[in-house]
């Protein structure tokens, strides 16, 4: 486990409110005291603690890195490829609209 790793802030959370509109979930679960968001806090905080602290493995024979190495039970079981297909709704509809201009038929 990665003991020093926290995905949520170490703060007294007193905030018994509802989210703010524009605010993010991750933002209100930081803040929120209430015990329904508490739990998903934790499971997401025991997630995190949990996640593989090796990032871009190094693989022989490989001029890339792969993103993760997926282990089971401490062993390895393959690597993972990440790839970000847009950002927000308009990058995607952006992008489609790129893609079917530069598509080949």
């Amino acid at each position: 486990m990665n003991e020093a790793k926290k995905l949520f802030a170490e703060i007294d959370r007193d905030y018994t409110g509802p989210a703010s509109y524009a605010e993010s979930m991750f933002d209100f679960l930081n803040r929120s005291a209430r015990s329904e968001y508490k739990r998903i806090h934790n499971l997401l905080e025991q997630w995190f603690e949990d996640f593989p602290s090796e990032i871009h493995p190094i693989v022989s024979n490989r001029v890339t890195h792969s993103d993760f190495k997926v282990l089971k039970d401490g062993k390895p079981l393959f690597y993972l490829e990440a790839a970000l297909a847009a950002l927000s709704d308009t990058d995607t509809h952006k992008t489609l609209a790129e893609m079917d201009k530069n598509e080949v038929k």
